[in-house]
């Protein structure tokens, strides 16, 4: 059974929780909300993902490393999951902007 379809019972007053989609971060969340008392929680996989996009604003620092003759970049396991990248080709940019700043960017 998925997590998102069960039902819930408040855990400060035992009422029915009803199922609900709250802003974290401007990220939509799933989740629960109890009609008599108020109290709510949230799908923990949603909010994981809330909490990363928060931090992808300021920027995550990647490592790069050496593999034989290559270099890698290694990407956070919170980051790689929070967006679905497995099985997925991912196409990497690099630019200097006018102003000598260097950026990277990751498309998939």
């Amino acid at each position: 059974m998925e997590r998102w379809t069960e039902k819930r019972n408040c855990y400060n007053c035992d009422g029915t929780m009803h199922r609900c989609k709250n802003k974290i971060f401007g990220f939509e969340a799933r989740g629960w909300k109890c009609p008599k008392c108020g109290e709510g929680i949230m799908l923990g996989e949603d909010a994981q993902k809330a909490f990363v996009f928060n931090q992808l604003k300021e920027g995550i620092p990647v490592k790069i490393g050496k593999l034989g003759n290559s270099y890698i970049i290694r990407i956070p396991k919170r980051v790689y999951d929070a967006f679905g990248m497995k099985n997925k080709e991912v196409s990497i940019f690099f630019q200097i902007k006018k102003d000598g700043s260097k950026v990277m960017t990751l498309e998939f």
